[in-house]
């Protein structure tokens, strides 16, 4: 099954936690808003680290060649500024990934996971809710010019289009069983 969903008709929510490792790996459900034509939904299993990496990298992005006054955050949307960054960049800049909580608690602890998981629900939610206000043309425009910011949260919400197969298969060279 491939879930190549559109962004902008995305809703996700953290549902549930499960530990593994030692590590606790919170359950988000990706699925299409109610009336938008498309009734598959996926489970994409994400660490605490993962959400400040993504922020980390969205930062990153959104700082890339701010020096040179003509590019301000370009990408592969041309010599302007990235279209799709203006409208997700307040919720990058306005959220603060939190790691002190685990330093008063145990680590992981039920009252940490707890915080976190209504921490990234609201961020999800403020996430979801500046993509359903980029314009489908913008979308449209970044995903055919293969936008670093949109294959980024697309990749983190787990919606990327499968690879294509192609017309004539790699075959890898037979080992030689000989000593």
């Amino acid at each position: 099954m491939t879930h190549a969903f559109p962004l902008n008709i995305l809703e996700c929510t953290v549902v549930h936690t499960r530990k593994t490792n030692g590590h606790t790996d919170y359950g988000i459900r990706v699925q299409p808003r109610i009336g938008n034509g498309w009734d598959d939904r996926l489970f994409v299993y994400r660490r605490y680290s993962a959400f400040v990496e993504l922020q980390r990298l969205a930062l990153q992005h959104f700082h890339q060649d701010d020096d040179t006054p003509h590019q301000p955050g370009s990408c592969c949307c041309g010599t302007e500024a990235c279209l799709f960054a203006c409208f997700v960049e307040p919720v990058f800049r306005a959220t603060e990934f939190s790691t002190t909580l685990a330093l008063f608690f145990r680590r992981n602890s039920a009252s940490v996971v707890t915080q976190r998981v209504v921490y990234l629900n609201a961020f999800l939610k403020m996430l979801d809710e500046a993509i359903a206000d980029v314009p489908p043309l913008v979308l449209q425009r970044c995903e055919q010019e293969n936008c670093k910011l949109l294959r980024l949260l697309k990749s983190f919400y787990g919606c990327v289009a499968a690879p294509r197969a192609s017309a004539s298969p790699v075959q890898r060279p037979q080992r030689s069983r000989s000593v």
